[in-house]
């Protein structure tokens, strides 16, 4: 595990996101039909974090949870009044009561299809997805707290499920389901720059 300085870690992952491209589908132009109302937003402001918010967008929501941002969606007037995004969501591993190892700013993806509001949107974060094994891309400064406040966050995991692990809900309510399957990500789901093709699971 290294331990670095906090600057240097934000100026290295600072160059790191834009090399990140998501495996996302083109967005398709429709007309006002209940649920999709309009056309997807390519960008579009985001006055809490005082920048505009695109496609591949990474955030940490107000629940605890993350997402990757795959469509950004503004209802028309019949059928809602604020912006919502579409993507993978991700939770913590901490969260899913010891069905994988407790480990600072490690990830696992619950949905690849979740859907927000954007006033969810708390802040943005970087997040890489990566099948190369633990600890492999992880950053680690100074303590806990400003590990996770600051620095990237790395997924290895997707988990199906149908239970809830929602950090809204008490420790004690947040049920992994009794039926469901944790898997490590598959090559075609990680990030390019993070992608290790020989590993064998």
């Amino acid at each position: 595990m290294a331990i670095t300085d906090i600057s240097s870690v934000l100026e290295a992952d600072a160059d790191i996101q834009p090399n990140i491209q998501p495996n996302i589908q083109t967005p398709v132009s429709t007309p006002c039909s209940f649920p999709i109302c309009r056309e997807d937003e390519k960008t579009i402001e985001w006055p809490r974090a005082g920048k505009n918010l695109t496609i591949g967008s990474n955030a940490e929501l107000d629940d605890g949870r993350f997402i990757r941002i795959t469509s950004i969606k503004q209802p028309c007037s019949n059928h809602g009044s604020g912006t919502v995004v579409k993507g993978k969501l991700f939770t913590r591993t901490r969260t899913l009561a010891g069905f994988l190892h407790y480990r600072v700013n490690e990830l696992v993806m619950i949905s690849a299809e979740g859907q927000v509001g954007m006033d969810q949107l708390l802040r943005p974060r970087i997040i890489i997805l990566t099948n190369a094994m633990f600890p492999e891309h992880r950053h680690y400064v100074k303590n806990n707290e400003v590990t996770e406040r600051e620095c990237r966050l790395v997924c290895r995991w997707s988990m199906t499920t149908n239970g809830t692990v929602s950090s809204r809900l008490p420790p004690e309510n947040r049920k992994p389901g009794s039926i469901g399957l944790i898997r490590r990500l598959r090559d075609d789901e990680v990030d390019a720059p993070f992608r290790v093709r020989d590993r064998h699971t």
